[in-house]
């Protein structure tokens, strides 16, 4: 399924700050969408990340840690009033996802369970001549958040590798007819678990979802029937899996390592 078809600047503001400072952003004018899979490539500082969250503040996406805004974020969405989106019709989830939001939802987790199991103790020996009834309710709060999170996944997240946990998070979070933009999942994955999330995005592609991802990953950007873009600073140039910069660089390197590496 492909619920946004087409990403376009209405126009540049007059006096433009960021994001419109960026070269990708600066030049570009739409981006269509025809596949349920589309893939940004492009080296550091192309703007992958930059157009994927304006993206994102203009479909008015789910992230994780939505009331941490920031003034980044504060900017992209003051700047995606200047964007339109054109659709076929309107998923039911937009969710916006990164690794590095990922890695604060594991701190704030830890956080969260280490003040439940601290209010615990503290009941269990502040209690001592109380009824175990009445322990029993000053407790339940506490243990219920901690049940509730030892409930949520298949274990705790914060007591996996962190590229498990962010496969576990990232499937439950998937549910039909949604449409997901992910901004560089590789940083959190083995090249092994970057196969494991194709499968799932390929899983999810029967359950009318549509994908939209930006990676520096060459096992992503192999998504089976995936429209690629390279960004570049005059603007998103479509292009297939064998002309992508990093995939030749690769193919280079194995080809020449030992050459490489004595330069």
């Amino acid at each position: 399924m492909i619920y946004l078809t087409r990403f376009e600047k209405l126009h540049t503001p007059e006096n433009p700050g960021y994001p419109f400072t960026v070269p990708l952003v600066a030049a570009l004018e739409g981006i269509e969408f025809a596949s349920p899979v589309t893939v940004f490539a492009g080296d550091n500082g192309s703007g992958k990340t930059t157009l994927l969250e304006l993206m994102a503040a203009k479909l008015s996406s789910v992230r994780i840690g939505a009331g941490n805004r920031g003034e980044r974020r504060a900017l992209l969405e003051g700047a995606a009033r200047h964007f339109r989106v054109t659709r076929t019709r309107t998923q039911r989830l937009c969710f916006y996802f990164t690794a590095e939001d990922f890695s604060r939802e594991l701190e704030a987790r830890t956080e969260i369970r280490r003040d439940a199991e601290a209010a615990l103790r503290e009941i269990e020996e502040g209690y001592g001549g109380r009824s175990a009834y009445a322990r029993g309710l000053a407790s339940m709060p506490f243990a219920r958040t901690i049940g509730e999170m030892d409930a949520q996944y298949r274990s705790e997240l914060t007591e996996r590798s962190h590229g498990e946990g962010f496969l576990d998070f990232f499937g439950k979070r998937l549910a039909r007819g949604g449409l997901y933009l992910l901004d560089e999942p590789e940083a959190a994955l083995t090249y092994f678990n970057q196969l494991v999330l194709l499968n799932m995005i390929r899983d999810a592609i029967a359950q009318d979802c549509q994908f939209i991802l930006s990676t520096h990953s060459p096992v992503l950007c192999a998504c089976p029937g995936a429209e690629i873009y390279e960004l570049r600073p005059e603007g998103p140039v479509k292009t297939d899996y064998d002309s992508l910069a990093n995939v030749r660089f690769l193919r280079m390197f194995f080809a020449e390592r030992e050459k490489l590496l004595r330069l």
